[in-house]
């Protein structure tokens, strides 16, 4: 019985991490002056699109994919999969689960006969999961299956332990320009009044994003400061129980210059210390639209799963 695992293009897991575990990314959708392209690391120019974010000038619209889009991409897996786990950002900021889960209603019974036609017996299925998050914070949840499903998991044992382990999902934002947060106060639930005393003083906004849900922690005087805190934060939460033993990083931006960022080295050699491995990605243009450009992000899974109590029932 093969598993296979879907997200999109919010997840910012590194391409190379992608191919090494098949993973099958759905693109969002980029509209920019009724045109459409999609934000599939190829149609979309994201450098292109920070340049502009950083000079004002960015006017693109970001849509989730469709219901249709969903249905064609489980279409060109049933013939090679037995489950599928379809992994996305939270339904809080998003319609892409919704628009998921209406594409599994749709298209099941079109997949169930492609497989009879092809004599294929066993029974199919798809999940969608609502990772509670966004950005490397869901690209951590998708990474952490990919690497469970090659060990003879349960896939409804698996389904069930990721929705509860999404709760655990902590994802740390720093942006370097507040303003932005005051554009997207209907998604970051941020006031105009603590996004407006940020940007006025140069209080940089340290924010958590978990169980869907922003939330302002502190105001912290300085732009590496406020990176530095965040990332204290980080450290503090793995030391006090077990937890995945990957951190994400993210940037609005070209992700290299994550390594400028004093205390983003500094944290990266605490986690090689303590035996934990980081991965850096660039962040999708849908949250940097929120966060602002040069914005940082920082994800972990302050919890994780046991083998022993995934494996099949024999």
């Amino acid at each position: 019985m093969k598993i296979a695992i879907v997200t999109d293009s919010t997840c910012d897991l590194p391409q190379d991490i992608l191919f090494q575990y098949n993973i099958r990314e759905v693109p969002l959708r980029a509209v920019v002056q009724g045109k459409v392209s999609y934000d599939n690391r190829y149609d979309f120019d994201r450098s292109e699109y920070y340049k502009q974010l950083l000079e004002g000038k960015e006017q693109a619209i970001f849509e989730s994919p469709t219901v249709d889009e969903f249905v064609q991409t489980y279409k060109k897996m049933c013939l090679d999969a037995d489950m599928i786990l379809s992994i996305h950002e939270s339904s809080r900021l998003s319609h892409t689960v919704k628009n998921a889960r209406e594409a599994v209603k749709a298209g099941m019974d079109s997949m169930k006969k492609m497989r009879l036609q092809k004599n294929i017996g066993t029974a199919f299925q798809i999940r969608v999961i609502d990772a509670q998050s966004t950005s490397i914070g869901v690209g951590l949840m998708v990474l952490r299956a990919a690497e469970l499903i090659s060990r003879q998991v349960s896939f409804l044992r698996l389904a069930n332990a990721l929705e509860k382990l999404a709760e655990q999902i902590f994802f740390f934002a720093v942006p370097k320009e507040p303003a932005y947060l005051r554009v997207a106060k209907d998604i970051t639930k941020i006031s105009i009044l603590e996004a407006s005393v940020a940007t006025f003083t140069d209080a940089k906004p340290v924010v958590l994003i978990n169980k869907g849900q922003f939330k302002l922690l502190e105001k912290v005087k300085g732009y590496e400061p406020a990176v530095e805190r965040a990332s204290k934060r980080i450290l503090e939460q793995l030391q006090e129980k077990r937890s995945y033993e990957k951190v994400g990083f993210v940037f609005s931006g070209n992700a290299a210059r994550l390594g400028e960022l004093a205390p983003i080295t500094e944290v990266r050699n605490t986690l090689a210390g303590m035996g934990l491995g980081s991965l850096q990605s660039d962040m999708n243009p849908m949250l940097a639209r929120y966060l602002g450009p040069d914005a940082v992000g920082i994800a972990i899974i302050n919890d994780d799963l046991s083998i022993a109590d995934l494996a099949e029932i024999k």
